[in-house]
């Protein structure tokens, strides 16, 4: 257990009454392959009651307990944590209390783990977390430990770990004027391959699995002769825009990737927002269409024609949103095809990364069955408004058909109990067939956020004329049975 107090940051800094913190969980090994699980924490100072010691400090102290649950057996570790002496009640509020954590006997396989803290003097004052562990053999494949940030990372004998000191940041939210992201991690090798060097490369790059930004990719050799080799990186993120962003390291084995792995961020950075939205794009469209460990050529999108790699990017714009849209965009008026193959190839990775040709096939299935269903000599299926709502929402649990209603255009409604995003119940489509519209049927409203939505949609529905004379239909429709 090592003690230590971090500035207050913005994540944790509001007054509370409840206890308020963080916990983030890494599973190391040590130089015998045994698990080893560094728990960090950190507890916001304006949620613990401090109190005058002996010595007329003021002081507090906490109470945590590490549950281990494996296979229905459970085992429980406590730890006692005390704050440092303050001067003032004042300077209690300026420090977080940070702490951490190990627990070095840990069962192999999967177990669930359950962190809870308390104030030693209220055990009622208490946050908790749980999370599962996987507790695997590294001396048979090797591969990266978890990876943390830190507020500070620095060579120190004697260190936390492998001659490292740290501070941990347990927190994935760079703010303003946080400029650069320190981290660490281990990479166990396996002893066939111990006498070898290993190349690593890592970096920051939108998506996992996609080419790093030039400007944020590094490549480092590890010497052999080590079963565990510290990785402990300072990366100046001084020019990066705001966004989500992944880190992630790649370890190559004589070109042969030997693991891979990821940590999430969030970036804020106003100081580089006012860039061209061109410029932003085509960055975009060149790190999302990238990849370092795949060669496309060989893959399902390597003989595609460029006419199907258009046809491919445009197959994917009723399900994508916000910088994606404008990443095809930008691909679509590009002639290079090799970033227009590696975008598609990472798409469907993404959604399969152990088989992305069979995500991409099952995709092709519902293009056909729409084009079938509502394609029209004019426009492909997925192109049409229905198409489109299916592509993006699935198939509705109710379609009503009303061909023939008073002063009406036929018109369907589409009826969706739940939706997962935007996240709501009875999510309604209204599609009609007005005279312009040629073998399709058009959107007309709905009450999805973010879908057309038209108040003015009575009265556009209700304007066939040669179906009556009268503009509106005096008895009510179906239509307003759903929009009420």
């Amino acid at each position: 257990m090592r003690r230590f107090l971090t500035l207050v940051s913005s994540l944790l800094a509001t007054q509370a009454f409840a206890l308020e913190g963080t916990v983030k969980p890494n599973l190391f090994y040590n130089a015998a392959g045994k698990p080893e699980l560094e728990i960090h924490m950190v507890v916001n100072s304006k949620t613990i009651q401090f109190k005058k010691n002996s010595a007329q400090k003021w002081q507090a102290g906490l109470t945590a307990v590490v549950t281990v649950t494996h296979n229905g057996a459970a085992t429980s570790e406590q730890f006692k944590i005390t704050s440092p002496g303050f001067a003032s009640q004042e300077e209690t509020t300026r420090y977080n209390i940070a702490d951490i954590l190990t627990l070095s006997t840990l069962p192999a396989g999967n177990s669930e783990v359950k962190f809870k803290v308390f104030e030693t003097a209220d055990s009622t004052n208490t946050f908790s977390q749980e999370f599962s562990i996987d507790v695997n053999d590294p001396t048979a494949k090797g591969g990266f430990s978890d990876i943390f940030f830190a507020e500070l990372l620095e060579k120190s004998d004697p260190g936390n770990r492998q001659g490292y000191g740290y501070v941990p940041y347990p927190f994935d939210f760079f703010a303003e004027g946080m400029d650069n992201i320190r981290f660490y991690t281990e990479l166990y090798v396996p002893q066939a391959l111990q006498q070898d060097a290993i190349k690593v490369s890592y970096g920051i790059s939108k998506k996992r699995g996609q080419a790093f930004y030039k400007t944020y990719e590094h490549h480092i050799t590890l010497p052999g002769g080590h079963f565990a080799t510290p990785i402990a990186e300072n990366l100046a993120i001084d020019s990066l825009p705001s966004g989500n962003y992944y880190l992630t390291l790649y370890a190559y084995h004589n070109e042969t990737l030997l693991d891979s792995a990821s940590i999430f961020f969030q970036r804020i950075n106003t100081a580089i927002q006012s860039r061209n939205p061109e410029q932003q794009a085509a960055e975009a469209a060149e790190a999302a269409a990238s990849t370092t460990i795949v060669n496309v050529d060989t893959s399902f999108v390597g003989k595609f024609t460029p006419a199907q790699l258009d046809k491919c990017l445009r197959m994917l714009i009723p399900v994508v949103r916000g910088a994606d849209m404008q990443v095809i965009n930008t691909l679509m008026a590009s002639d290079n095809l090799e970033q227009k193959k590696r975008y598609i190839y990472n798409h469907w990775a993404d959604k399969n990364p152990t088989n992305p040709k069979k995500a991409f096939d099952e995709y092709i299935k519902l293009v056909n069955f729409l084009q079938k269903e509502y394609g029209t000599s004019f426009k492909p299926g997925f192109e049409t408004d229905r198409g489109l709502v299916f592509l993006r929402y699935g198939k509705p649990n109710q379609v009503i058909k009303v061909e023939r209603e008073m002063s009406a255009y036929p018109y369907e409604i589409w009826q969706y109990d739940a939706l997962e995003s935007p996240r709501m119940s009875n999510a309604v489509f209204l599609f009609y067939k007005p005279p312009h519209a040629i073998g399709e049927l058009l959107l007309l409203h709905s009450n999805v956020r973010g879908e057309r939505r038209d108040p003015d949609w009575r009265t556009k529905l209700f304007q066939n004329q040669s179906n009556t004379s009268s503009p509106v239909n005096p008895y009510g429709s179906r239509a307003d049975e759903y929009f009420k």
